[in-house]
């Protein structure tokens, strides 16, 4: 996949991508998220060779996908403030110590006082922030 735009992806199908659906070849290949594939259902955002296409037609060898990421997703992780201890930071990595039992994503289980809500700041979106366990 290569970028080719600001916001446009494109992609060219390949002979294994051969009968496969759009919305697999994504999820599946290029690990889109359930959230970003639901938003591109809605509207226009998917084309094959400059066409319109649903995500659930079959794609050929050769064909041209093309995706609209321009799809703002807004932070709905509020801040919430806990003390946390930092191991280590640079520019590109945070070590913190987490303590056992700590939620680290918030979901309908707990909502609030995960260690991801404790680094949402006004200035910075983690939204899209992964987090590994070393």
């Amino acid at each position: 996949m290569q970028k080719t735009e600001k916001s446009l992806w494109k992609y060219t199908l390949q002979p294994k991508d051969n009968a496969k659906k759009y919305l697999e070849i994504l999820k599946r290949k290029f690990h889109f998220s359930n959230k970003l594939l639901q938003s591109l259902k809605q509207g226009e955002k998917v084309w094959v060779n400059g066409q319109f296409t649903y995500l659930t037609r079959r794609g050929q060898s050769g064909e041209i996908l093309t995706v609209n990421l321009n799809t703002p997703e807004a932070a709905n992780i509020k801040a919430d403030p806990l003390p946390i201890e930092i191991l280590y930071e640079d520019n590109y990595l945070l070590a913190v110590n987490k303590p056992a039992g700590q939620v680290v994503h918030p979901n309908h289980q707990y909502p609030a006082n995960t260690l991801g809500a404790c680094f949402i700041t006004p200035e910075i979106n983690f939204a899209r922030l992964k987090s590994h366990n070393i």
